[in-house]
């Protein structure tokens, strides 16, 4: 659809003259690709035929044209293909037609701006043919004029599907790029583009761009389906040249009009993607009295040394090395299932149903058997536990030694 805007003009003999000129800009050598008129004849200076009409006024009546502006993009319509251009004129004859009957028009259809685009301007008399009177408000309000132009180009394309830019520019903004001016807008987007990059909620964006400057408020739009948006509003004037002219209220932005990038769908895209900052990680080493730690994954094993900080070492030999390497490589489950293994079953109870005396004292020697198991059996697995749970590590070698020197005494 084309972008439309709408101006009143008092002079209107000078801007007919300005329309008309036969050099275009840019270095274009043409200005008008094709010119049509309504209610006038071609072969009669335009401005004398209007004239005629702005001498019918009232005295106080100062407006002589609505300027209209109807520019096309080159997916709709190519400077190129004559019967493009022929299309854009006749949109704007049918929008005069249709919206200011009784009044007279000129459309001229060029292509000599900067980006090469077809446009219409259309100058239609303020002064009506009929009645002599002015337009009313809404036939130069901006808003119906933009949909009664979309109206009309609809009937000579197929609209096309296309997404909200990622970034909105008005005429004013692209000039001021241009000439490297300062744009509140474009501060704006800055924070908010700095800030995005790292933040893992919008919580975190919000707080983040106020520390960057810029206040944000959350709202809904007045559409049906109440689309989110950012209220933007910049603090911070520390970047502002000095000299810079700046609007006289807040300098405050709806999102919408700075682009979907900065937009609360942008910043949960960003926060979807968030990825946390990387950390060191070595090799976790799990002690079965249940502490961890970090420590990087050895080269070699062939040391007889372990290190457990920068200036404590064990010396420890192969039977003592072997022992806590279970208690440190191996996580606490699997230590408590080789205790089991090593548990000595009692011996099975004997059942025969046919032989009472029998089943009976083989019942009591079971029993015996298993009351003077299992105290030992606890025994082990409590100096198990003691050994690598409850000493700490510097009385580890001391635990191991103690327990060789009970099963040399028989204990």
């Amino acid at each position: 659809m084309p972008y439309t805007t709408v101006s009143r003009v008092e002079n209107g003999r000078s801007l007919l003259e300005y329309i008309l000129q036969e050099k275009g800009h840019n270095g274009n050598a043409v200005r008008n690709m094709m010119k049509s008129s309504v209610a006038m004849n071609d072969n009669e200076d335009y401005g004398t035929q209007m004239d005629r009409y702005w001498r019918r006024a009232r005295s106080n009546h100062k407006v002589q044209i609505i300027h209209i502006i109807q520019s096309f993009s080159p997916k709709e319509f190519s400077r190129d293909n004559p019967d493009d251009v022929l299309k854009v004129n006749m949109i704007g004859q049918d929008f005069v037609s249709e919206h200011y009957k009784g009044r007279q028009a000129l459309i001229c259809t060029q292509a000599d701006g900067k980006g090469k685009c077809l446009h219409n301007h259309i100058l239609i008399n303020d002064v009506s043919m009929i009645n002599s009177k002015g337009c009313d408000n809404e036939e130069y309000h901006h808003k119906n004029v933009s949909e009664w132009s979309d109206k009309i180009v609809a009937n000579y394309i197929i609209p096309i599907e296309t997404k909200e830019a990622d970034e909105k520019l008005t005429r004013t903004e692209i000039l001021k790029r241009e000439k490297e001016k300062y744009v509140y807008k474009d501060d704006i987007r800055k924070r908010v583009e700095k800030t995005m990059e790292n933040v893992s909620s919008e919580k975190e964006f919000l707080e983040k761009l106020f520390d960057n400057g810029v206040v944000a408020k959350k709202k809904k739009r007045g559409t049906k389906d109440k689309e989110e948006y950012y209220l933007y509003e910049l603090l911070d004037l520390s970047e502002v040249p000095e000299g810079t002219r700046l609007p006289k209220y807040n300098l405050t932005i709806k999102s919408y009009n700075l682009g979907a990038a900065y937009g609360p769908k942008a910043v949960n895209e960003a926060v979807k993607n968030y990825k946390p900052p990387k950390r060191w990680s070595g090799e976790k080493v799990v002690f079965t009295s249940g502490t961890s730690m970090n420590v990087p994954a050895p080269e070699t094993v062939e040391k007889q040394e372990v290190e457990y900080a920068p200036e404590h070492k064990i010396s420890m030999s192969a039977e003592e090395k072997t022992a806590e390497e279970i208690a440190v490589s191996a996580p606490v489950q699997q230590v408590e299932k080789l205790q089991e293994q090593q548990m000595v079953a009692p011996p099975p109870i004997v059942d025969d149903e046919d032989d009472d005396e029998e089943k009976s004292v083989q019942k009591k020697s079971a029993q015996k058997v298993e009351a003077a198991h299992k105290p030992k059996v606890e025994q082990k697995q409590r100096n198990l536990s003691n050994r690598f749970r409850n000493l700490p590590l510097s009385d580890v070698s001391e635990g191991v030694d103690k327990e060789k020197d009970d099963r040399d005494l028989g204990g």
